[in-house]
């Protein structure tokens, strides 16, 4: 037969539930079309990544993340005759939800506390609910802007990483993460600017091990002291990125 269907199966796995749709067409000689629909749900996030050889990437790993995840994915891909995905042909989308969960010993994020937030301990950063829709186009994996709410930091974040291993990636932190945290709602990054608090955006480029970082900030404050106050900070700052990045340089050669 020169194609294949899974019409539903049901099964668990990685201490959750999957269920998923498949189509496979062998109707050409050298690749085989693939369509796949999942749905996940309470998926254990360490046995994922690390039972699926955590997709062949380095950005994050299984025993960087914890928690429990549920997601709708759909793949749209051809493969060569050995089930090999040919990258020009791979497309992805996946909806994910994470209610709470950590991020532990994460390079780019303990990168970005080293420079910052110095007093804070980023060995293990817990989150709150988590959502969002990514993309994989060929071997771009897509994050459009998304929330992230910790226990140490609040922020924005989106970008791209390559299956290659070099990312681009934007962090957009208010100014008020620099202030005592008093807990409650934390408010949209809308709101925040809406409030003329200022947001710091931070530029990581390179290799998700040893990025270059680099920073911008856009003020929304009236109070012309807080400006200055907060320009000095963000040039203290920028001379530890400068330090920073000569540090890695140098262990790098």
């Amino acid at each position: 037969d020169e194609q294949f269907t899974i019409k539903t199966l049901k099964m668990n796995a990685f201490e959750g539930n999957l269920q998923l749709q498949s189509f496979l067409d062998f109707k050409a000689e050298d690749s085989i079309r693939f369509t796949l629909d999942a749905q996940l749900k309470k998926i254990n996030l360490y046995r994922f990544f690390g039972e699926m050889n955590n997709f062949s990437q380095q950005f994050i790993r299984a025993e960087n993340i914890d928690g429990l995840l549920d997601a709708d994915i759909q793949i749209n891909s051809v493969m060569q005759s050995d089930l090999e995905f040919i990258e020009p042909y791979f497309f992805a989308k996946a909806y994910i939800y994470i209610p709470s969960g950590s991020l532990v010993r994460f390079a780019p994020l303990m990168k970005v506390g080293q420079a910052f937030f110095k007093n804070r301990n980023y060995q293990q950063v817990q989150f709150k609910e988590v959502k969002n829709t990514f993309r994989i186009e060929r071997d771009k994996f897509i994050i459009p802007q998304m929330e992230i709410n910790s226990n140490l930091l609040h922020f924005f974040v989106e970008g791209n990483y390559s299956w290659r291993d070099s990312i681009a990636i934007r962090l957009q932190v208010p100014l008020d993460n620099f202030k005592k945290q008093t807990g409650g709602a934390l408010p949209t990054l809308a709101q925040k600017k809406a409030q003329k608090s200022g947001v710091f955006s931070i530029f990581l480029n390179g290799t998700s091990k040893n990025p270059e970082i680099g920073f911008d900030i856009d003020f929304q404050l009236v109070d012309a002291q807080k400006i200055v106050a907060l320009e000095n900070k963000v040039r203290q700052l920028g001379q530890k990125l400068t330090l920073m990045g000569a540090a890695n340089q140098a262990t790098a050669e």
